[in-house]
């Protein structure tokens, strides 16, 4: 994808080149070319037809440096100047998810609700906007969305969360319920181990 130096592409193929090799160097595990061609075609093509993948690809770089703010920006960018883009539909769970870890559960609460809504429905998206409302002691809010599109007799994090959300309603009997059935879907010592922990 390395433009040769005596022949001139089209501008076209100028700026696919260029998005190519971002995505390639993104795959070869090397964020940082990744985002300084993405930052280059950004600034070079004001208008080019693949702004999207740019500023997808330049927030991913950012996640895999660990800079979740500069990734934040991106991600809001495209968001907000790409509405219809397909990226839009990876964009925005990965987005969420920042803001999840953040513990600004408003901002995460809101978008993972306005992913649902636009039918991206994916149970990892239930359970994280499930999670927010926890987070905010929303824990009516979290049970109905638990009970109606979540199985917590079949998954373990959904299983923990109902366990939390008993206890916190100093249902006790129902929280060592749930903390058990937890402990029972287990797949990982990691996870049976946090089972018990809460149990205990």
């Amino acid at each position: 994808f390395i433009e040769p130096s005596n022949y001139i592409l089209t501008k076209p193929t100028q700026e696919l080149n260029h998005i190519l090799s971002a995505r390639c160097y993104y795959n070869l595990f090397s964020p940082e070319l990744c985002a300084a061609i993405c930052y280059r075609y950004l600034n070079n093509h004001p208008r080019g037809r693949y702004r999207d993948v740019a500023l997808y690809y330049a927030a991913k770089s950012s996640v895999s440096q660990d800079d979740a703010r500069i990734a934040r920006l991106n991600y809001e960018k495209l968001l907000r100047e790409h509405p219809d883009s397909p990226w839009v539909t990876l964009a925005g769970p990965e987005l969420a998810e920042l803001y999840f870890n953040a513990a600004e559960y408003p901002k995460a609460e809101a978008l993972y609700e306005s992913i649902l809504s636009a039918g991206n429905v994916h149970p990892a998206l239930y359970l994280r906007l499930a999670q927010t409302y926890y987070y905010q002691d929303k824990y009516a809010e979290a049970e109905d969305l638990m009970k109606n599109n979540l199985d917590p007799e079949e998954d373990f994090e959904a299983a923990l969360l109902m366990a939390s959300i008993a206890f916190s309603g100093k249902d006790f009997n129902g929280a060592l319920e749930s903390y058990t059935r937890a402990e029972n879907l287990a797949e990982t010592s990691d996870q049976k181990t946090e089972a018990l922990s809460y149990r205990a």
